[in-house]
Order: C-alpha cells, then sequence, then structure tokens
C-alpha cells in the first residue's frame, strides 16, 4: 500500500550543512523506494542545532501535519528531528495525535517493544552529544 510521506532534514553544523543534507537525502529516497513511500513535501533546516525547536521548517511540517497532507514524516534518523528527549517525545506525540506515523530511514524502528527500549537509548545518546558538545566546546556535529 502507498504511503505518502513528508521527508525532514536538519543539518546542524555549516561547515558541512549541504553534504549532510545530500547525504540525509539519499538515504530517505532509498528508503521511500523500497517501502513504496511517496515523499509529497521536504522540509530542511540548515545550520541549527537540534536542541531547540525554533526551526522554520520543522514547525512548518508540524504544521502541516494537522492537515492530513501526509501518513508519515521520515528523518535520516531520529536526532534529524530533535536532539532532546523532551522534545522529542512531545513532537512524536504531536504528530501521533495528528495521525501522523515518525520513520527513520537509517533506523528500524517498529513499535515492539524492543524498539521502545532502542529508542529511549538512541533519543538519550543523543542528547548526551549535544550537551557534551556545549560543555566541552565540540566542534558541530558533521553527520
Amino acid at each position: 500500500m502507498m504511503k505518502y510521506v513528508a521527508a525532514y532534514l536538519r543539518s546542524g553544523g555549516a561547515d558541512q550543512a549541504e553534504v549532510q543534507l545530500n547525504k540525509q537525502r539519499r538515504a530517505i529516497e532509498e528508503n521511500c523506494n523500497n517501502n513504496e513511500y511517496v515523499v509529497v513535501k521536504t522540509y530542511v533546516d540548515r545550520s541549527v542545532s537540534g536542541i531547540s525547536d525554533k526551526r522554520p521548517a520543522f514547525q512548518q511540517m508540524i504544521a502541516d501535519s494537522e492537515k492530513s497532507l501526509f501518513d508519515a514524516v521520515i528523518v535520516h534518523r531520529l536526532d534529524r528531528l530533535s536532539r532532546s528527549k523532551l522534545m522529542n517525545a512531545n513532537y512524536k506525540h504531536i504528530l501521533k495525535m495528528n495521525g501522523v506515523k515518525l520513520l527513520s530511514a537509517t533506523e528500524n524502528l517498529d513499535d515492539l517493544s524492543e524498539s521502545t527500549i532502542l529508542y529511549s537509548l538512541n533519543k538519550g545518546m543523543a542528547e548526551y552529544y549535544e550537551k557534551y558538545q556545549l560543555l566541552y566546546s565540540v566542534p558541530a556535529e558533521t553527520n
């Protein structure tokens, strides 16, 4: 069954922004081709941190999720949505309430209990990584 999806791409660092976005775009396109998903809209935030939700394309994607324009949002990895566990859970819940599923192109997480544990671990690591960068002034992400 064909599923209509919105793609959300976010680059964290300015240095390699286009390289990061192209990598994300390719992985999402491959996943969509393999799963019969049709990308109906792509939202892109360039060189912004995932710790804040003050991202124009992100906010537009959330607003559009209320309009039944797509069945799911697909990201390269879940940390592209947010690096904050709480924020990620909040927006995943908002998407779900709008009838929109959250998908990852590179992480095979479903609704089973094992995936719930992996999802929580993944979000905890993403938040730790962001805080580690701030604490130790590590250069911005390059993935």
